[in-house]
């Protein structure tokens, strides 16, 4: 979806906002929403993975916006030999 990002969480699993992907008019998916694509679109090295299931905070994530995040499980592992945030 335009102007929507995401962060990977995990090799498999990704975080978005409801709104990026689930339309509160019509309660249902976005048309046309299925592939995560980690990295610039235009750079090479990136990986692409097909989103197999999305569970969302909130069907109406414009009004409840403290719910409104996605989660993607990804087809397939991203991110093999990439640095990751370190936590302390």
């Amino acid at each position: 979806v335009p102007g929507c990002t995401a962060l990977l969480i995990g090799s498999q699993l990704a975080l978005t906002a409801a709104q990026c992907v689930y339309g509160e008019a019509n309660q249902e998916i976005v048309p046309g929403f299925g592939t995560f694509v980690l990295g610039d679109r235009t750079a090479e090295g990136r990986e692409e993975a097909w989103v197999e299931r999305v569970w969302i905070g909130t069907k109406w994530p414009l009004s409840y916006r403290n719910k409104d995040f996605a989660l993607l499980l990804l087809d397939r592992r991203l991110g093999h030999g990439r640095e990751r945030m370190k936590i302390k």
